[in-house]
């Protein structure tokens, strides 16, 4: 039986790239100009090409149109925050406010050695930039940064427990140039070994194969290795952001020379870039897997939208109000992979929508059987709850996750994803052995 990629006929596929640079541009634009009004339109322009771009073009490789569509549905709610909702009065420019920055000197302690701490210890904004008084080249700038910083990293939106993903740490240890560079090509390492391990783990499961058996078909034992999407995908994230981090880390450090502007404050320079996951060791409850270990790049404005609905629904018990946010948050994130199912299957039979509205039902779940347990008063110990919690999550994901992979597995896709030889040949070496035990 033929896939969606043996039929796929290539439309306007010269247009893509273009047509996301363009809307790269305007973006940064939209939040640039001054008039709210023209923001607006340069929006509306953007929604116009962002429809063409889901809707009409096509290539061949569906992960390319997988991974682009995904960003440009992104780009639309990510700029309906900034530009489209009235939270801000529509005026991003007066809204927006970047974290003080804080003092650091250098004293001793009661040990007699020298330490570097922030002067006031306070959290603060800074004052108003009035950046809307500012020239073109200097509001177009705050643009970029604004636009740049998906988790709002130095700015008054910063994604909270941000600071506290994994790998923080070390980035206490990460105060030169060189001892960055050293821990970024360390995680990079790290993010090529996951990557690996997950390739491994989808090759030998017959399911990932586009002419495969049905996940559910699977025995049970096999079932789990469905878990490898999620980490390949991880270590393949996080790798284009180390080195993304170190391409703008060097590049900063280039050009402050080369304008002559001084030495870059290095501290801060290299706390512009977080650890973009969270620790493993915090996947014990499905809410910690989304809130603490996964990316946060969207958080921002799924939770704007949230409360912008509860506002709309007039919602104000602080209770109701946290599930409409947690709901229209998850609603908001299906979208936009379900967007991007469109872009690889071109109808509607994608599996986001589904996957992505049971992870509020699972959280939702935790929080009623979480109060359950403190209202009967029943004490368990904390390395037992923990366990429960490891395995409750590796359940749950174990059977939801194929919801979302199989549609687009079967179009194809896992044909147009980069497996390495070393990977091939390890599945090639387990696959028969798995088979074995079926």
């Amino acid at each position: 039986m033929p896939t969606v990629k043996d039929v796929r006929i290539p439309a306007h596929e010269n247009l893509q790239i273009p047509i996301v640079v363009f809307i790269v541009f305007l973006s940064i634009l939209s939040l640039a100009v001054r008039p709210p009004l023209l923001r607006k339109v340069i929006f509306a322009t953007i929604l116009f090409l962002s429809y063409f771009w889901l809707w009409k073009t096509q290539s061949n490789n569906l992960v390319k149109d997988y991974s682009l569509g995904l960003w440009v549905a992104t780009n639309v709610f990510c700029l309906n925050d900034f530009v489209g909702l009235c939270s801000w009065d529509g005026d991003v420019q007066r809204a927006v406010v970047r974290k003080r920055k804080r003092t650091k000197v250098t004293r001793r302690n009661g040990r007699g050695e020298h330490e570097r701490k922030e002067e006031d210890g306070k959290d603060g904004l800074e004052e108003k930039e009035e950046i809307w008084t500012q020239p073109f080249t200097a509001r177009l700038q705050w643009a970029f940064e604004l636009w740049n910083a998906k988790r709002g990293v130095g700015w008054e939106h910063e994604v909270p427990d941000l600071r506290n993903h994994s790998n923080s740490a070390s980035r206490t240890r990460r105060k030169t140039l060189s001892s960055f560079i050293l821990a970024q090509i360390t995680e990079l390492a790290k993010c090529n070994l996951l990557y690996f391990i997950g390739d491994v783990l989808m090759q030998m499961n017959p399911s990932f194969l586009t002419h495969g058996p049905a996940f559910n078909e699977q025995v049970w034992w096999l079932k789990p290795t469905v878990v490898g999407h999620v980490l390949a995908a991880r270590g393949s994230i996080n790798a284009t952001y180390v080195v993304g981090s170190m391409l703008w880390v060097v590049g900063r450090i280039v050009l402050s020379g080369v304008n002559g502007k001084g030495k870059e404050d290095m501290e801060d320079l290299l706390d512009e870039w977080p650890p973009l996951f969270g620790s493993f060791l915090e996947v014990w409850s499905v809410r910690n897997v989304w809130r603490r270990f996964w990316h946060q790049m969207m958080r921002k404005f799924l939770l704007t939208h949230g409360a912008f609905a509860a506002d709309i629904l007039n919602a104000r018990h602080k209770a109701v109000r946290a599930f409409i946010n947690l709901y229209t948050a998850f609603f908001i994130s299906a979208t936009i992979h379900y967007l991007g199912d469109y872009a690889v299957l071109k109808d509607w039979t994608g599996g986001s929508m589904i996957f992505f509205m049971l992870q509020p039902v699972a959280i939702t779940f935790e929080i009623l059987v979480l109060r359950i347990v403190r209202a009967t008063g029943i004490r368990v110990p904390r390395w037992l709850a923990k366990a429960a919690g490891y395995t409750w999550v590796l359940v749950w994901f174990t059977a939801t996750l194929p919801t979302w992979v199989e549609p687009v597995v079967r179009a194809g896709f896992m044909e147009d994803g980069w497996h390495g030889p070393v990977v091939l040949w390890f599945a090639e070496k387990l696959r028969p052995a798995a088979a074995k035990w079926e």
